[in-house]
Formats: structure tokens, sequence, C-alpha cells
């Protein structure tokens, strides 16, 4: 009896020694043991090579900012439910590392920063949320690829949600900062004055200088 005793005791010492060995594998390799004993487990470090392919990444993202900022696009929006606040002719404009609709301006939306990812192959991708002063929340998501941009928009209202999608019909490009308009101005030295009526100008706008005072000429003998 006691020998049978002493052999369930060992049994029970192995399966608990057993369990515990796996058990604090189990733990390492789901960096939970490190947390709860307060040891570090080793991490990889990143290796040149991840570096490099992340730096190349960041590089394609900025350019492809870059071509898309200081651009506007004629789009037409339409929807299966052919209702809705958005539907019909809009322009998307890119200016200021911002995205902004025409048609939800006029709605209560303000323009928002925007994001990029970039494929290997075919387009690159933007997404943006922009909020009204209601509190109502607009996910625009568009693909483009040189003149063409196609997407999809969805409208979070306390109703329910207005589906809608696009696709652009031309492009054109504008100033890439709202500074570069405000800062192109006329040169003084040619403003413009409107003519008069003569057989050859017709009263065209033409450029005339400005005249300049000429300095009076000092008399007497200081």
């Amino acid at each position: 009896m006691r020998k049978s005793s002493m052999a369930v005791v060992f049994s029970i010492f192995l399966f608990v020694a057993f369990v515990s060995g796996t058990a604090e594998k189990c733990f390492a390799e789901s960096n939970v043991l490190s947390t709860l004993t307060g040891k570090k487990s080793p991490s990889k470090s990143p290796s040149k090579k991840d570096d490099a392919a992340r730096d190349a990444l960041r590089k394609i993202i900025l350019e492809k900012k870059g071509e898309l900022n200081g651009s506007s696009w004629s789009i037409k929006i339409d929807s299966q439910s052919k209702k809705g606040a958005l539907l019909g002719e809009d322009t998307l404009n890119f200016q200021n590392d911002k995205f902004s609709s025409e048609s939800s301006n006029k709605i209560g939306y303000t323009s928002t920063n925007y994001t990029l990812t970039v494929q290997e192959s075919g387009p690159t991708i933007w997404e943006t949320m922009q909020t009204s002063k209601k509190g109502e929340v607009c996910f625009w998501r568009g693909e483009w690829k040189d003149n063409v941009m196609t997407g999809i928009i969805s409208r979070q209202l306390e109703k329910g949600a207005e589906e809608y999608y696009f696709s652009s019909s031309s492009r054109k490009d504008i100033p890439k900062t709202t500074e570069e308009k405000e800062g192109a101005q006329i040169n003084p030295s040619q403003e413009t004055t409107q003519g008069a009526a003569t057989d050859v100008l017709g009263g065209a706008v033409v450029p005339t200088q400005k005249s300049v005072p000429a300095a009076k000429k000092k008399t007497g003998w200081f």
C-alpha cells in the first residue's frame, strides 16, 4: 500500500514537472513569462535590409503625395439608391497636403489630412475621414493612376449610411499651397489702366508705366 502511494506521488511529481516545463516554454514563446518575471526576452534588431526597404517605401509615398498635392479633380458622384446630398458633380482639391470636396464643404465638412497606400502594381490608394460641424462622419476612398480617379464614399448619419461611388472626368493643376496663390501679385511697375478709345486699340487695357515725378532743381547759392 505504501509503495503504491509513493508511486502515485512520484507520478504526480513527474506530471507537474512536465506541465511546468511545457508551460514555461509556452509562456516564454508568447513573451508572457518575461512580463511576469521582469526578464526581457531577446528581440531581433531590424536588419539593414529592412531599414532600406522602409526608407524606399517612404520615399515612394512622398513622391506620390507630391504628385497628388496641387491637383483638382472634376468628378461625378452617383449611388445605387439615387438619393443623397452628395449626388451630382463635384470638385476634389488636394492642396496644402489636405483633401477637400466642394460638395461636402457646402454641407458643413472641412478639409482634412489623407493617407496614401502605394501598390507594387496598380493604382495608388488615398483615404480620409471628414467630420462635419454636426458631428457627422464621411469616409472617402479613392484609387488614382495617371489622370484617372475612381472611388467610394460612405456618409454616416443617424438615420443610416449613404453609400456613393464616383469617377473623374478631368484633372487640372492648382497651386500646391494657398500661399502660392496669394503670393502671385502684379508687378507695380506694370499696372494696367483703361486706355482711351482709338481706332487702333479700341479702348483695350494696355500696360502703362507709372510716372515718376521729376526731381526739382535747386536754385540759388545753396
